[in-house]
C-alpha cells in the first residue's frame, strides 16, 4: 500500500501511569501533524501483515540505512525523491516518547521543505514562538530571577528571510520523528506491542501530498522495519557490493519461540546513522578523536501543567531555564509549555548512576528546581529580581510533576577517524557527535543526510 503507514508511538516508560494519565492523552492527541488515528490495540497490532515485514528483509535494496531516527528517515525520504530505493533498519521495536533534540535551525527546515511539506508541519505543531524565544537564568523556576536572554530581539516571529527562506523551529525530536515516519511507504511495526495512554496509530493513512516527481523517483520506495539490528557487514569481493547480517527480535519476525531471526540482506551501499555509539562504526574498526564522556547528566522527563502556568503568570517563557541554588543545580528544557512537558538534566558523578534516581528522588529535586532560594545572597555580583515565593502558587503547591522517564546520558564531542570505508557511509552522530549547546547535533545529521542522498 504505497503511502500507507502503521505509526505506533509505543510507550516503555519507566513509570506507572499515575491517576491523571488519562487526561494526558492529548498531550499527543491534540498534535496538528496527526491526520488519521485511531486507538491500537493488541488484536489491531497483530493484525500487521508480518509476511511483508519478512518479505522487506529478503530482498535486494540500494541502499539500506542503519538507523531510524531523523538522520535515517530524512536520507531515505530523500533518496526516494531523488528515484533511489532504501530500508531502513531500527533496532528499537517502538518510535522513541524522550524528547532530545529540539531546535531545528534553517538549513535543516530548508532539507525538509520538500519532504511533502514537512516544514510547514513543523511550524504548525511547534509552540508558539513566544514560548521559545528567550534563555532564563535564575536560582528557582518560581524564584530569584537572575536574567533573561531573548535570542529574537526587535523580531515577532522565527523567520530571517534575509537569511533563509524557512524560519528556525522549536519541535521535540519524539514529535519530528512521527512526522518524518508517516511520510515512509511502509512501517512494518513488531506485532503484538501493547500502545498506553497517550500513544497513537496512524493507521492506512491518506498519503501526504508530494511535489511532482519523474518516473524513477515514483517508483522508488523507502520502507522501515522495527527491531531489526545490523549485526555484521561483509563486503562483497570487488568491492561490488555488500552484504549486511540482521538479526531481527521474535516480535518483529513474528515469531513463537525466544530466539532472534537471521537474515542476510544485500545491498549496494550501506549507511551506519546508528548513533554516538555506532556498532556499525566499531565494527568496521573505525576509530574517533575527541572527548565522549564530557560530563554525566540525568534526564528526567515530565508534565506539570502547573508549573507552566506559574511560569507563564511571571512572564518567563523560555526554551532553556538554568537553576542554579544551593538546593538544586539543574537546565530545564522546556518542550513544550503548552502542555507543560520538561526535561530537567541533572549533572551527577560516578560512581552514581539511574539507579539513585527513583521517582520519589526525582520529584524531590524537581520541587526544589521548582522553588529554589528565597535569598540571592549566595550569588554574589548577581542582583536578583523580585519573586513570588513558591505559596504563591497553591496550584503549584498543591500538585506533583508526573515522571514519564528517566535516563542516563553522557555528554560528548567527538569525530570519526574516517566518514566512510569501503561502500559503507557514517552519518550523523555516528559521524561526528556535539555537546547539546548550539543545536549542532540533529542539525548537523540531516544535513549528513542530503549531502550523501545528493
Amino acid at each position: 500500500m504505497r503511502g500507507a503507514a502503521l505509526l505506533g508511538l509505543c510507550s516503555r516508560r519507566r513509570f506507572q501511569a499515575g491517576p491523571r494519565a488519562a487526561s494526558e492523552t492529548g498531550l499527543l492527541a491534540s498534535s496538528a501533524w496527526v491526520r488519521s488515528t485511531r486507538a491500537l490495540s493488541s488484536k489491531t497490532a497483530s493484525a500487521t501483515d508480518g509476511s511483508a515485514r519478512l518479505r522487506a528483509l529478503e530482498q535486494p535494496w540500494p541502499v539500506v540505512i542503519v538507523g531510524g531516527g531523523p538522520t535515517g528517515l530524512t536520507l531515505g525520504l530523500l533518496l526516494r525523491g531523488l528515484g533511489v530505493s532504501s530500508l531502513i533498519l531500527e533496532s528499537r521495536q517502538w518510535l522513541t516518547e524522550h524528547p532530545q533534540a529540539h531546535l531545528i535551525n534553517h538549513r535543516a527546515m530548508e532539507i525538509f521543505r520538500p519532504l511533502a511539506g514537512l516544514s510547514r508541519d513543523i511550524q504548525d505543531a511547534q509552540p508558539d514562538f513566544e514560548d521559545w524565544r528567550r534563555f532564563v537564568y535564575c536560582q528557582g523556576l518560581t524564584g530569584p530571577l537572575l536574567g533573561t536572554v531573548d535570542h529574537f530581539p526587535r523580531q515577532t516571529d522565527a523567520s530571517r528571510p534575509d537569511l533563509s527562506p524557512e524560519p528556525l523551529a522549536h519541535l521535540s525530536q519524539h514529535r519530528l520523528v512521527p512526522l518524518l515516519a508517516a511520510r515512509l511507504d511502509a512501517l512494518h511495526q513488531c506485532p503484538g506491542v501493547s500502545c498506553h495512554a497517550g500513544s497513537l496509530a496512524i493507521w492506512g493513512a491518506e498519503p501526504a501530498a508530494r511535489p511532482v516527481q519523474n518516473d524513477a523517483s515514483s517508483r522508488a520506495r523507502c520502507e522501515m522495519v522495527m527491531g531489526a539490528r545490523a549485526a555484521r557487514l561483509e563486503e562483497a569481493a570487488g568491492g561490488r557490493g555488500a552484504t549486511l547480517h540482521v538479526d531481527v527480535s521474535p516480535d518483529a519476525a513474528g515469531a513463537t519461540t525466544t530466539s532472534s531471526k537471521a537474515f542476510a540482506l544485500s545491498t549496494s551501499f550501506v549507511v551506519a546513522a546508528d548513533g554516538a555509539s555506532s556498532a556499525l562504526r566499531r565494527s568496521l574498526g573505525i576509530g574517533s578523536t575527541g572527548e565522549p564522556d564530557m560530563q554525566r547528566l540525568i534526564n528526567v522527563h515530565f508534565v506539570w501543567p502547573e508549573l507552566a502556568s506559574a511560569l507563564r503568570s511571571q512572564r518567563r517563557e523560555g526554551m532553556l531555564y538554568f537553576v542554579y541554588s544551593s538546593e538544586a543545580t539543574a537546565v530545564l528544557v522546556a518542550h513544550d509549555l503548552r502542555r507543560g512537558e520538561f526535561v530537567a538534566q541533572i549533572p551527577h558523578f560516578a560512581p552514581k548512576g539511574v539507579e539513585s534516581f527513583p521517582e520519589a528522588a526525582c520529584v524531590d529535586i524537581l520541587r526544589k528546581v521548582a522553588g529554589g532560594s528565597a535569598s540571592s545572597d549566595e550569588l554574589p555580583g548577581f542582583s536578583s529580581a523580585p519573586a513570588r515565593a513558591p505559596s504563591s502558587f497553591p496550584s503549584l503547591r498543591a500538585s506533583s510533576p508526573r515522571i514519564l522517564d528517566v535516563r542516563a546520558w553522557r555528554m560528548g564531542g567527538f569525530v570519526a577517524d574516517s566518514y566512510h570505508r569501503a561502500r559503507t557511509a557514517l552519518a550523523g552522530d555516528a559521524a561526528h557527535a556535539f555537546p547539546p549547546a548550539g543545536a549542532l547535533g540533529m542539525n548537523t545529521g540531516v544535513g549528513d543526510a542530503q549531502a550523501l542522498a545528493w
